[in-house]
């Protein structure tokens, strides 16, 4: 049987109906990643050194990371919240290099514990242990703390934004379909005004 006019015209027919159809795809694909709701806004991100690796000794943290200003990803494990201020102390997480993503990596061991200061009070659900976090803010040097009755010295960083996830000790992950049932995943953006 030969192709006559009418079937190299239906082929080409379908073959442009086949590319539109992709196009839009890809076009609904973009807009829908364009929509996504960045971690932090953009204006926060300004001067954040995302070449740095937080995870150091203590004494590289005050030789060659003090005055640096980082994101670091965290799992809460405890918080104090006095006069105005918190200090979180915190299992270090690693997360995917870009910080608007948001994905902490929770499979492995954690890097090592922080301290984050953050200068006001936030809401006490937000603060719950194992809640994980990115910060933004300035590295301090070290500070000491005392972890299971040991004395120790850890980085600390001064944040001026907070994005919690309020997990619990359940992983990002898991939300919204957790084992007890279905819970949509709370997370909230804190930040401290800064001066103009």
């Amino acid at each position: 049987m030969e192709a006559g006019p009418d079937t190299d015209r239906l082929t080409r027919t379908r073959r442009r109906n086949v590319l539109a159809s992709l196009s839009c795809l890809l076009l609904l694909f973009l807009l829908l990643l364009a929509c996504a709701e960045p971690v932090f806004p953009p204006a926060v991100l300004k001067g954040v050194d995302f070449t740095s690796e937080f995870v150091l000794s203590t004494s590289e943290v005050d030789t060659h990371m003090k005055g640096r200003t980082v994101v670091i990803g965290g799992r809460m494990v405890a918080v104090q919240q006095q006069s105005g201020r918190l200090q979180i102390m915190a299992e270090e997480l690693q997360f995917e290099k870009n910080p608007l993503s948001g994905k902490l990596l929770e499979t492995g061991p954690p890097l090592g514990t922080i301290a984050v200061d953050y200068p006001a009070n936030i809401e006490h659900r937000a603060l719950e242990r194992g809640n994980k976090f990115l910060a933004i803010g300035g590295v301090q040097g070290t500070t000491k703390v005392t972890i299971e009755g040991m004395l120790r010295v850890i980085p600390l960083l001064r944040a001026r934004c907070l994005h919690i996830w309020r997990t619990g000790w359940d992983s990002i992950a898991e939300y919204p379909h957790l084992p007890t049932g279905y819970y949509p995943l709370r997370h909230d953006l804190y930040c401290v005004p800064t001066p103009p």
